[in-house]
């Protein structure tokens, strides 16, 4: 019975915090990977690689594990070029997105700067059904394996001006269609377009109310909206406050039902993320808590 409740609570998740739509993975530090959500940040603030991995409701058995990859450059003066690979698994489920970005800079003005790109992406998704356990002796001929693969093609533009940043994109344009007609079985999952917005802010500070001085203090507020239409939109209001070069501690509230905590750690080239969220929604909430953890090396 127990873990017959977990598996309810896990489809209650799925289901009722997406609607009808396939919202696309997310993860709570999207900032460093943010060619994966917009190819026109690629290669803005330097050449660096990221890896993440993030797991979902530790309570529940095979819940939804991501792990990303993303890389971007500059090549010249406007080019920036780069890639972002995803993994998620879910169950028998599993997908791994792997996307070629490109960027082009316009500068604007001496402080204003906007950047351009393209992401050319495509998508392997799998069901993998011969481990389902069923009641009938004979296999459900309605369960069947899928293997497919969607390529699909995105845009975005990026907006620098002095300390803020703004970001508007939209990685997958096209609506595909995860599975189809099999042999008189009729199934279908549908991606719809998904679209990305962000503003953020690099604020220096001298001190914290008198207690606290140091000419390295920043704190870096900022928000991420997403919409797909059939879900409901959601939001992430982010802030990270940088104590000096080394060490951040940050906090996340995400409209659809979750908060979080963040730990930033980074030595010379390398930057160590950790993110403990838990959910608000009930019932969720039993699931378990969700842990992330990212690695980031920058090149001189």
């Amino acid at each position: 019975m127990k873990n017959r409740t977990k598996i309810i609570i896990a489809i209650l998740a799925l289901s009722s915090g997406f609607g009808f739509a396939q919202q696309e993975s997310l993860i709570t530090q999207y900032w460093d990977h943010l060619n994966f959500f917009n190819p026109a940040a690629t290669g803005v603030g330097g050449t660096k690689a990221t890896f993440t991995m993030r797991e979902q409701w530790s309570q529940i058995a095979e819940s939804p594990v991501t792990q990303m990859v993303s890389f971007g450059t500059q090549s010249g003066n406007r080019v920036g070029l780069g890639f972002s690979i995803m993994g998620d698994k879910t169950f028998v489920e599993s997908q791994t997105m792997v996307g070629v970005d490109f960027s082009y800079h316009l500068p604007m003005s001496e402080d204003l700067n906007l950047y351009l790109g393209l992401k050319a992406s495509g998508n392997f998704y799998n069901i993998n059904t011969s481990g389902l356990e069923t009641y009938d002796v004979l296999s459900d001929p309605a369960i069947n394996s899928i293997n497919n693969f969607m390529p699909n093609v995105g845009m975005g533009a990026y907006l620098t001006y002095r300390s803020w940043y703004a970001s508007l994109s939209a990685p997958k344009l096209l609506d595909t269609k995860r599975a189809r007609e099999r042999d008189g079985v009729v199934s279908a999952a549908t991606d719809k377009t998904h679209f990305y917005a962000a503003v953020g802010y690099d604020l220096l500070l001298n001190s914290i109310g008198g207690l606290i001085s140091n000419e390295n203090m920043r704190l870096t507020p900022s928000v991420l909206l997403r919409y797909v239409a059939g879900a409901p939109a959601s939001a992430d209001m982010n802030a990270m406050l940088h104590l000096s070069q080394a060490i951040g501690f940050g906090a996340t509230y995400r409209t659809s039902g979750a908060q979080a905590a963040i730990v930033q750690l980074t030595l010379k080239n390398f930057k160590l993320g950790y993110v403990y969220e838990t959910s608000t929604t009930n019932g969720i909430a039993d699931a378990g808590q969700t842990n992330e953890i990212s690695l980031q090396y920058r090149f001189n």
